[in-house]
């Protein structure tokens, strides 16, 4: 039954081509523009989720209120990973990052430049799952004089030569340091973006046992069921134990008296929320931060584009219906209920959303690039091709001709056969209703995309012509 429905399907669709081709692109297009966001928005939701148990790690980050203004970092003083690792059990594991600043390497008498290196503690390796091509994670930092490259770095110094046991100088540190690791290329959805990673050691500051001075992000890796709101309640008088007496140094006056008029502490954020939910201080940041609003927009323009696209689909089929009427009547003479017809309808409508969403590949994989630099991503179709996503595509292909395809299926297939054959209808105005309001939503949200996009292009040119 299902290849006679399929057979006739498609006979069906070859007999008015323009019809199928018009409607093709147009779902195509708003397929395209769905999928592409979709991407997007996919992309900003896998930040940091890479690394194996990144949902049991959490950054200390500070925030506060001095002297009426705001204080938000990402950075926290050096002895906070230390401290937290000994007194809390729900600890397994913290470690510490602090960012190079015009960072120089010096190898075969060539200066390199514009590095992303960083200083990290032996076990940063332990908490954040690296791929290693070569060399082991726990004994990769363990002497103050080695370094960890990524591929394309080590690629960079040392070309198709074996990169570990070569020494390479470091801005800043005496001795030379030895390559013992070498990382796959960093991904890009991941807010620690470096290529080099030094031993935290080699750092002065690292061994500081002030409270009141910043400049390391920190983690913890917790152990799993911890409560994050829970941990974070038992700060506030943990702190103030190490900071009391050190605020009473700096500004001569006690902790509980600074706290009365000031407000300050240490927090815990969730390493899947640091891109999408971040608004501490750019210049403690490791890296530019998203924004949850605009995954949220842009997932309501996706799903917009693609809701077009689909009433697009819909009024097309039911205007052309007048086509198909003798069809339906002489199949409704011959004996075909209801159900057939419909089932006969949706699956010309899941043909055409077929060939719509193939086409529709191909428009992403020719868009793709120009996407990416407007976007600046570093987006690739095929790599979202895996089974789930197949699986989901599927799904998605199945919804849309069931959304695109049931109006048409079931107005088409009410029609009475006497009046069908005489091609006349009595069309009730509650159906006119219907399509007259879908065009409207259709210019609406359009009208209202073009309107958006005119006020955010005026307002770009404003700020980039703005003394």
């Amino acid at each position: 039954m299902l290849r006679n429905y399929l057979k006739i399907a498609w006979r069906n669709l070859q007999k008015d081509k323009s019809l199928f081709f018009l409607n093709s692109c147009g779902l195509a297009i708003g397929i395209a523009s769905c999928l592409l966001i979709t991407l997007y928005v996919w992309d900003e939701l896998s930040y940091d989720r890479y690394y194996d148990n990144a949902e049991n790690i959490a950054r200390v980050v500070l925030r506060g209120n001095v002297n009426g203004e705001e204080l938000n970092e990402a950075m926290v003083a050096a002895p906070v990973a230390k401290t937290f690792k000994e007194d809390f059990p729900q600890v397994k594991n913290a470690t510490r990052l602090s960012t190079v600043y015009n960072p120089q390497i010096l190898y075969n008498n060539t200066t390199f430049e514009n590095l992303r290196a960083a200083y990290v503690d032996p076990n940063f390796f332990e908490v954040f799952s690296f791929k290693f091509i070569k060399g082991n994670a726990k004994t990769a930092l363990k002497n103050p004089n080695s370094v960890v490259l990524t591929s394309s770095e080590a690629k960079k110094y040392f070309g198709t030569a074996n990169p570990i046991g070569k020494r390479i100088k470091f801005q800043d540190i005496e001795q030379d340091l030895e390559v013992t690791a070498v990382l796959t290329n960093t991904p890009h959805n991941t807010h620690l973006q470096f290529d080099v990673f030094i031993p935290m050691q080699n750092k002065k500051s690292s061994t500081s046992n002030s409270w009141v001075n910043s400049g390391f992000a920190t983690y913890l890796a917790l152990k799993p069921g911890t409560d994050l709101a829970q941990l974070e309640a038992q700060v506030p008088s943990w702190m103030k134990k190490y900071i009391s007496d050190q605020v009473q140094q700096a500004i001569g006056i006690s902790y509980e008296e600074f706290q009365k008029n000031n407000k300050l502490g240490l927090f815990l954020q969730p390493l899947t929320d640091i891109h999408l939910y971040s608004d501490f201080a750019p210049n403690t940041e490791l890296s530019p931060s998203g924004d949850i609003k605009y995954v949220y927009i842009f997932s309501a323009i996706a799903l917009f584009m693609l809701l077009i696209a689909c009433i697009n689909f819909m009024n097309l089929a039911t205007a052309t219906a007048t086509k198909r009427s003798r069809e339906v009547g002489i199949r409704k003479v011959l004996g075909s209920d209801k159900k057939q017809l419909v089932t006969q309808f949706l699956t010309e409508s899941l043909l055409t959303t077929s060939f719509a969403t193939f086409l529709a590949a191909g428009i992403i994989a020719l868009l793709l690039p120009t996407f990416n630099d407007l976007a600046g991503k570093e987006l690739q179709f095929f790599s979202f091709l895996n089974v789930p996503t197949v699986l989901l595509l599927l799904a998605f292909v199945i919804a849309i001709s069931l959304l695109a395809g049931a109006y048409p299926a079931f107005v088409l297939s009410s029609f009475k056969p006497l009046m069908a054959l005489k091609s006349k209808f009595a069309s009730s105005g509650r159906k006119n209703s219907l399509r007259s309001g879908m065009v409207v939503f259709q210019f609406v949200i359009s009208a209202g995309l073009i309107l958006a996009t005119l006020v955010v292009y005026k307002q770009m040119q404003f700020i980039q012509h703005k003394n």
